[in-house]
């Protein structure tokens, strides 16, 4: 018998990644330890691993965290002075026993709809890629 393993991913009601906007200067954990209370990760594991893990470098996992990518997107009203750029972390929930699936603000989405951005894929696939999935 075969098994097929259906990943899914936590989308706003508008089926973007969720996401905040936030200066350079900020540290986005507070966020992220939201999105991922909301999904029904909310072990402390979960949330001590994204409190101390705000200064992963591009590239690293600690634990259920990976910083996935940096990178400036291009967008119509970026200037020189102010553009836009994708900070990517994800976040392994996959051992949380209670995945809420009754949520206000998001959705569960099977990881590659085509309901998804091609820009959204690609972030998906570099997160998979970083917890080696």
């Amino acid at each position: 018998m075969k098994h097929v393993i259906i990943f899914q991913i936590l989308t706003t009601t508008a089926g973007d990644l969720p996401q905040e906007w936030h200066k350079r200067t900020t540290n986005p954990s507070n966020f992220l330890i939201d999105v991922v209370r909301m999904a029904g990760g909310n072990s402390s594991l979960d949330v001590n691993s994204l409190t101390h893990n705000g200064t992963l470098e591009v590239g690293q996992v600690n634990q259920s965290v990976a910083h996935v990518c940096k990178e400036a997107l291009i967008r119509e009203d970026d200037t020189d002075n102010a553009w836009t750029e994708a900070d990517v972390w994800a976040v392994n929930i996959s051992h949380a026993g209670n995945v809420n699936d009754k949520l206000d603000n998001c959705k569960w989405k099977a990881a590659f709809s085509s309901e998804l951005s091609e820009e959204s894929r690609r972030f998906i696939q570099s997160s998979l890629q970083a917890f080696k999935i």
